[in-house]
């Protein structure tokens, strides 16, 4: 029987705010904390006020983020978290490993920022961003600006 043994590395330039889907009492996260409610907040209260309340109120409670390198710098209302139950468990058990930015690439594998070694690798996943796109809209119905 082979068995394959393999790790695998995440980098991301600007981190992410991970948040579980399940929240508190067992309740789906988006439930339970948004309701019109937050919206006339965000109204009233600067986004970053309501942003650093979310982080350390909730957010760093379920999934310390500074611990696991990957706190981002930007606020929670800026761009769309990570939706995911399972990254903490798969850094913790070291199934995934975080790694900064990639400095460049080698004849067979990486050197991340801060590294001297190669770390080899047989594939590499880029995920450098994503369109939005609506083509059951018309074009004037929808209005995009900066992507």
């Amino acid at each position: 029987m082979n068995w394959f043994l393999f790790q695998v590395y995440i980098s991301t330039r600007s981190g992410a705010h991970v948040i579980n889907r399940v929240g508190h009492h067992g309740l789906p996260f988006d439930t339970l904390l948004f309701r019109r409610y937050l919206y006339q907040l965000l109204d009233i209260l600067p986004y970053q006020f309501l942003s650093w309340l979310l982080e350390t109120a909730y957010l760093d409670l379920q999934f310390d983020q500074k611990m696991y390198t990957v706190k981002p710098n930007h606020w929670v209302f800026s761009k769309d978290p990570v939706l995911n139950d399972h990254f903490g468990s798969k850094l913790l058990s070291g199934a995934v490993v975080q790694k900064p930015n990639i400095q460049r690439f080698t004849e067979n594998g990486v050197i991340f920022e801060g590294d001297k070694e190669v770390t080899e690798c047989d594939v590499v996943i880029m995920a450098t961003g994503y369109t939005w796109k609506f083509p059951f809209l018309e074009e004037h119905i929808l209005k995009t600006e900066e992507g």
